[in-house]
């Protein structure tokens, strides 16, 4: 189908010209996310990178506020991009997210939860950035269990090691340990 096809068609051909458009338009504006920053749009420098994107669901948000407070309030000064607080409203979720994951965000925290189980989001997100990484050679994703799950832990990230803060005998030195796992090279 010709775009002048388009335009002579009924109104279902509108509509499609009417989706094609947007879509040109997404495209377009995944070239010029980094202006859809809060930080970015502040500062007018080049788009902002981070150590690591959250990914997390909203029930977790008191925890992903706790590792705000530990990871970039510290001496381990770290920016973490949570697209709650970091992404200005209107833009489009799957492209702003696959952009933060694969071009801006060294490394992504899992955030796991039961009601991550449940999250189209936090499943799109896992699976983008584990495409990234085939086999977790990069060391790309770090899964963090922070309370008690009733449900299985994901298969999906079986294989990768765990940052646990459910267990007594490594909560002291939970924050450091993930601090230099985002911190590495």
């Amino acid at each position: 189908m010709t775009a002048g096809s388009i335009w002579r068609g009924s109104k279902e051909s509108h509509c499609r010209f009417q989706w094609l458009t947007a879509v040109g338009l997404a495209r377009r504006r995944a070239k010029q996310s980094h202006s859809l920053m809060i930080s970015s749009l502040s500062s007018g420098l080049s788009p902002e990178t981070f150590d690591a994107f959250i990914c997390y669901c909203a029930s977790d948000f008191q925890f992903v506020h706790e590792m705000i407070k530990q990871l970039e309030q510290t001496e381990y000064n770290l920016r973490l991009c949570v697209f709650d607080r970091d992404v200005l409203p209107g833009t489009c979720v799957w492209t702003i997210t696959s952009e933060l994951i694969e071009k801006r965000c060294k490394r992504m925290v899992v955030v796991i939860s039961d009601d991550y189980l449940d999250s189209d989001a936090c499943d799109f997100q896992t699976k983008f950035a584990l495409s990234l990484c085939p086999g977790a050679r990069s060391k790309r994703l770090i899964p963090v269990v922070y309370k008690s799950m009733k449900r299985p832990f994901p298969s999906i990230l079986r294989f990768l090691t765990i940052c646990d803060y459910t267990r007594p005998c490594t909560q002291s030195w939970f924050w450091t340990r993930l601090a230099k796992a985002l911190s590495s090279p």
